[in-house]
């Protein structure tokens, strides 16, 4: 009998090895969280890959692209990735006798991320791009992880085209699918992001269970969700995942993400926001499956959304996204200690929301002549990310030149500066050094997303393609 015990020297290495008899969990949502179970008596599970031992779905392809490649020993892994998947390679990678793991990482890793990939021991290189990144640009960052891969002495896996990301499914996440719930399994739905969980799960399941219904989720545009594409970020993807799919994709944005993610914690299953993000595309298929009557195909049958990861690396974007009314209240929060750490948290600087920012302008002046009266906008962003698209009247200053900017201003001066970035995270940074210096600063709450989000006026290069 398995009483999941692992002893010897191998043991470690036995119980972070995936393998198809590991049963991953898969958890039925109560009626509380699932509208159609009393209507047409259709089940919505949970597939729990926040279980898994490093606590993340990417951990299955990270193993499996590690044993299918030869001669890793002393070698240096460089991999594109912000999160999942070289957190995992991080710690996989010492059972394949890697030397180090190299993350080429997008500068707007959110600070728990970026804290856990350097607990892994991944080194990580900061890549500026623009919201419009081309996969062939030789500075992005799956360009530069394929060229440093090629230096002798080190190797780029390559998750976005590398045939064992969708292997790794196929050999486990579809066959447990199958063993679980057999033929009352109706849809299997997953948030596209490298498109590996999607591709290789559905190549089983179509094989088992020809009329089984192949669903998945992207990102709205100008939206941060980890994890997950926008329908033109797919492009960086060489796998054919459409090709799988037999419903339309449904499109779901940070906030209803966020908000479903909560509400499967409050109910007991610690999943993050691309969690939510997937099941609130499950109840956006349902939902349109209703309206055009087709939904009867899947009475009594079960819809199945992948749970990625776990809430703990993103607990600050919670509240940054959902604002503070989703929260109970600290009481006494005056208590707690004035540290640096807590000077510099979100709700600790003084922010303004899109809406504050754009009453500042003229709305009746055309695009090239709006400016803000009585504030200055400086954007943080690098030139290349200004130049692909900005807010009208604001001012370049990438933040490692700030520093530079700040000795320009008078002590005098007290107008109103509004720092700005793609999310929020570089510019409440900025503010706090601001502040420091005793300007009148204020963070742009949400950036650049934010404020794209709301479809409001912008500069933009004519060669965006909006992802």
């Amino acid at each position: 009998m398995n009483k999941e015990y692992y002893s010897g020297s191998t043991a470690v290495a036995e119980y972070l090895r995936p393998t198809s008899d590991k049963y991953i969990p898969l958890v039925e949502l109560p009626a509380s969280l699932n509208p159609y179970l009393e209507k047409y008596g259709i089940h919505i599970d949970a597939k729990l890959m926040n279980t898994l031992p490093l606590g993340n779905v990417k951990s299955l392809p990270a193993w499996q692209m590690l044993e299918d490649m030869s001669a890793l020993d002393g070698r240096h892994l460089v991999e594109a990735s912000s999160g999942n998947t070289v957190f995992s390679l991080g710690i996989l990678g010492h059972y394949f006798g890697v030397q180090s793991v190299r993350a080429i990482a997008s500068p707007d890793v959110s600070d728990g991320k970026l804290a856990l990939l350097r607990l892994a021991g991944v080194q990580v290189q900061l890549v500026e791009g623009p919201i419009c990144p081309d996969p062939n640009d030789p500075d992005g960052a799956i360009a530069v992880a394929r060229a440093q891969g090629a230096e002798p002495g080190n190797i780029n896996l390559g998750q976005y085209d590398n045939e064992a990301n969708p292997k790794a499914h196929e050999k486990i996440t579809g066959p447990q699918l199958f063993e679980q719930l057999g033929d009352t399994l109706g849809m299997f739905c997953a948030g596209l992001g490298t498109t590996g969980t999607l591709l290789g799960t559905a190549r089983f399941l179509t094989k088992k269970l020809p009329n089984v219904k192949i669903a998945g989720v992207i990102r709205r545009p100008n939206n941060l969700v980890p994890g997950v594409r926008t329908k033109n970020g797919l492009d960086e993807v060489s796998f054919a995942w459409n090709n799988v799919l037999t419903e339309p994709l449904e499109e779901i944005g940070e906030k209803e993400a966020y908000q479903a993610s909560l509400s499967l914690i409050r109910t007991g299953l610690l999943v993050g926001p691309s969690a939510g993000f997937a099941y609130a595309g499950v109840i956006r298929h349902l939902q349109h499956m209703e309206q055009d009557g087709s939904i009867e195909t899947l009475r009594n049958m079960h819809v199945v959304f992948i749970c990625p990861d776990t809430p703990l690396p993103y607990v600050s974007d919670y509240e940054r996204i959902l604002d503070t009314s989703y929260f109970p209240p600290i009481e006494n929060s005056h208590l707690r200690r004035k540290t640096d750490r807590h000077i510099q948290s979100p709700s600790l600087i003084p922010e303004l929301d899109v809406h504050e920012v754009l009453a500042l302008y003229d709305s009746q002046a055309p695009l090239e002549a709006m400016r803000t009266q009585d504030a200055v906008l400086i954007d943080v962003r690098e030139p290349d990310e200004f130049a692909d698209h900005h807010l009208p009247g604001s001012t370049n200053v990438p933040l490692a030149n700030l520093p530079s900017w700040i000795k320009t201003r008078s002590d005098e001066d007290t107008t109103k500066v509004i720092f700005i970035c793609r999310s929020g995270n570089r510019s409440a940074r900025a503010t706090y050094l601001a502040k420091q210096m005793n300007i009148n600063a204020f963070n742009m709450k949400g950036g650049t997303t934010e404020w794209s989000a709301y479809n409001l006026k912008r500069v933009k290069s004519p060669f965006c393609i909006t992802k």
